[in-house]
């Protein structure tokens, strides 16, 4: 079902007959799924005196721990397949983008592309949030496949970026992106939207042109590439180059 359902979305995006914001939704569920698994705890439910006189409680207990671990399993290999998905159908667009690109110039990415850019967003800080439980997992696994599997696409994703789109010729906005403002108060990104400042109050700001807040989603991804290469994420193939007056 899951392997349908991936290559039903793949066709989908390809012939634009997904809505516009259904892809976005998708992808907040699934990682919110895998969140909720991930946290989702029965510690307290319990008291000593309930392990020690309600063995039967107790062993609900353990089994309702390990459901969790199961459902949490499920989740981390789905949001890892979708990804990987997202990346093989938005790589064809950067590649007939990259062929057909004059010097100099920037051309727009595809409708296609365009519309798979807020997704790929979330998914990229999804990655920055959740990259040391990919590389914590065990080797040799169907899961760690599919991980190296995401990894490969997602360099080769961002070596196309960079080679097609100078990082030092791309927009930084001031303002909340669409996507951005669907994540506020969202818990499974807490930790890595703490740290963003917007002028709350400006809400006379001009929005920016569509195709210049394609550009800042473009450079929102480099970003987050290079965050992870600092990091030293072993899986994950340098493309610092891409970046100028990027440290060692």
């Amino acid at each position: 079902m899951e392997s349908e359902m991936l290559t039903q979305l793949a066709l989908d995006l390809k012939e634009r007959t997904m809505s516009n914001g259904m892809l976005t939704k998708f992808v907040l569920i699934n990682i919110a799924a895998q969140f909720y698994a991930a946290n989702r705890s029965p510690k307290g439910d319990l008291s000593l005196e309930d392990v020690v006189f309600l063995p039967t409680a107790f062993t609900k207990y353990l089994c309702t721990q390990a459901n969790f671990s199961r459902s949490h399993s499920y989740f981390l290999r789905l949001n890892v397949a979708t990804f990987t998905t997202l990346h093989q159908v938005f790589q064809p667009e950067l590649e007939r983008l990259f062929d057909d690109k004059t010097e100099n110039e920037i051309e727009p990415i595809s409708a296609v592309g365009r519309r798979m850019l807020p997704a790929l967003r979330l998914y990229s800080t999804w990655l920055r949030i959740n990259h040391p439980t990919l590389t914590g997992q065990l080797a040799d696994t169907s899961l760690s496949m599919l991980i190296r599997q995401l990894w490969q696409t997602y360099a080769n994703t961002l070596s196309l970026l960079g080679a097609t789109f100078p990082i030092d010729r791309l927009p930084k906005l001031s303002y909340l992106l669409e996507e951005d403002d669907d994540t506020i108060g969202y818990l499974p990104f807490s930790q890595a939207n703490g740290s963003t400042t917007y002028n709350w109050d400006d809400e006379s700001k001009e929005k920016a042109h569509p195709n210049d807040e394609m550009l800042a989603r473009i450079l929102s991804l480099l970003e987050d590439g290079r965050l992870l290469c600092l990091e030293k994420v072993s899986a994950l193939p340098s493309f610092l180059s891409a970046f100028p007056h990027a440290p060692n």
